[in-house]
């Protein structure tokens, strides 16, 4: 894959800015090593770059350099293959700069990569939250609820990372799998024909549709297949893969990217620690909490529920979210993180106190407003269901399922006609031929 993280937005814009900060030669103890711990990181002299930044740190302590030297040094770890040490460096960085969201990316990466999703989820949720158009962590969830056959799930956080980048192939490619896995193989078409229209050499769009319509459309099938073999015939690895069986027998599964851009690529890291017990993560949390890290908190919290669910305890889950509203009251994450399971579970009353003090504490939060919206219709509040709705549109424009909500909402529950009719015409405008609006206009003839 190349360097690591050579693709992270970001991560070559702290390093300018810690290199253009500095400015001339010398300064106060740890400037020096500092900034040729930077410049030899740049290099990509992994064990230099880190004895001189954790000489900076140790000759600085409480200085406002050390949250990104903490970042790097953290980057220069892994690549190092030391795991444990990178996630120190990490989370050293988070405490100090808590809205720097490249550290909690990487952590939500390193646990990915390294087979533990449950582990990465919190960071990749926080990572999503401290930057609202940011599409990567809600990539990477969306690839682990997919693990789950979790569709609806993977569906919303999906068409959120859609709308914060809509020229983006990748993502639509990402929600055609879910459509198609679902059992609505139409959306899922749809999806993948607008994919290509982003990148016309899209292999897995490409690929996908040779795979749906396969066994209705032999000769369409088999043109995609030769349009595949075409776009990938420069491509060893692509021609290597699980599609390349496709090709040569004409069966295979959809094609997804394993993750987006950006996945670390390292010479054999150590082992991650062993996780802890479900009893040791809320405990660790509560003494994270006591000492005000409100993040490392919610991350430890979020970690056992993860845990939990995996192990189908719902018990131990619900156990798990309701402390980490106790112990972090003021995280809008939490409070999603316990509306949702409760919605899941039909508590419809319950889960939209949880939504309502989400979009209440961060009115940004898109998915908690969705949510509220999908609550509140249950829950018969219509009116909290119609703001929710329109706030949830003006913040994610590009994404079409908060659009659909409010003009299902006007049509089925509202019955105001008027409104809904304007919402439908506005919905065909702005994502035209999408599979929803034919069958719409089908259903009507």
């Amino acid at each position: 894959m190349g360097s690591l993280f050579k693709n992270l937005a970001g991560l070559l814009g702290l390093l300018a800015l810690g290199l253009g900060l500095l400015g001339g030669c010398g300064g106060a103890p740890g400037e020096r090593e500092y900034r040729s711990g930077l410049r030899e990181f740049e290099r990509g002299r992994w064990v230099r770059s880190r004895a001189l930044l954790e000489k900076s740190v140790a000759r600085r302590p409480g200085h406002a350099d050390n949250a990104v030297a903490y970042h790097y040094l953290g980057v220069a770890c892994w690549r190092m293959g030391q795991v444990q040490p990178a996630l120190e460096a990490f989370e050293a960085s988070r405490r100090l700069a808590p809205d720097l969201a490249e550290s909690l990316y990487n952590t939500g990466v390193i646990f990915f990569e390294s087979g533990d999703p449950v582990r990465a989820a919190s960071p990749f949720q926080e990572a999503a939250l401290a930057r609202p158009g940011d599409p990567r962590p809600l990539e990477f969830l969306g690839a682990m609820y997919m693990q789950r056959s979790n569709w609806a799930e993977a569906r919303r956080v999906l068409s959120v990372a859609l709308a914060r980048a809509p020229q983006s192939a990748r993502i639509l490619n990402a929600l055609a799998c879910v459509e198609a896995r679902a059992g609505r193989p139409e959306q899922g078409v749809f999806y993948l024909m607008q994919a290509l229209e982003k990148d016309a050499r899209y292999a897995p769009a490409i690929f996908n549709l040779g795979v749906l319509h396969q066994g209705r459309d032999a000769a369409q099938a088999e043109a995609y297949l030769g349009k595949y073999l075409e776009a990938v015939k420069d491509d060893p690895e692509a021609r290597a893969g699980p599609q390349a069986e496709y090709a040569r027998r004409a069966l295979g599964d959809l094609a997804v990217e394993k993750t987006p851009p950006g996945k670390p690529s390292a010479p054999t890291p150590t082992p991650l620690p062993a996780p802890k017990t479900f009893e040791a993560l809320l405990k660790e949390a509560s003494t994270q909490s006591a000492k005000g890290h409100v993040s490392s908190a919610l991350h430890l919290c979020l970690e056992a529920a993860g845990r939990a669910e995996r192990q189908r305890d719902a018990g131990k889950q619900e156990k798990a979210l309701r402390e980490a509203v106790r112990l972090v009251p003021r995280q809008a994450r939490a409070h999603y993180a316990l509306g949702r399971f409760l919605f899941e579970r039909g508590k419809a009353d319950a889960a939209l106190r949880s939504f309502k003090t989400a979009a209440e504490l961060d009115p940004r939060f898109s998915l908690a407003q969705m949510g509220l919206a999908e609550a509140a219709v249950k829950a018969g509040e219509f009116d909290a269901a119609l703001v929710a709705c329109r706030a949830a549109i003006q913040q994610e424009p590009e994404n079409p399922e908060a659009l659909w909500l409010l003009a299902t909402l006007y049509d089925q529950t509202l019955e105001m006609t008027e409104q809904a009719a304007r919402t439908y015409r506005d919905f065909e405008r702005r994502f035209p031929g999408d599979p929803r609006v034919v069958l719409r206009v089908i259903s009507k003839l």
